[in-house]
């Protein structure tokens, strides 16, 4: 999983967003553990109302594996404590 750069100093990011290798698994599994997230906008080129010809690999990319993390500013340290574990449970599976 890959954060997306910020620039802390002159944004505040709305959301937590991430490219995540297994999302559709990931997004399973952190439900099951009470963890919410949301998937990212397809690419605005393939939508019907749009309709623009030709490949964009970035926003293929990002509609691919693009995942939105909770970032509610209410979360407490624990909660992200908790996410952040189940992240790093579930990538280490493989090991």
């Amino acid at each position: 999983m890959r954060f997306f750069d910020q620039d802390l100093e002159c944004t505040t990011p709305w959301f937590i967003d991430v490219l995540a290798e297994c999302r559709e698994e990931l997004i399973i599994y952190l439900k099951k553990k009470g963890v919410g997230t949301r998937v990212m906008y397809p690419p605005i080129s393939g939508q019907k109302a749009y309709d623009i010809e030709g490949s964009y690999c970035v926003a293929e990319k990002i509609g691919a594996k693009g995942l939105w993390l909770p970032s509610m500013v209410q979360l407490e340290t624990y909660q992200i404590d908790y996410i952040c574990e189940s992240i790093r449970e579930f990538y280490s599976q493989d090991d």
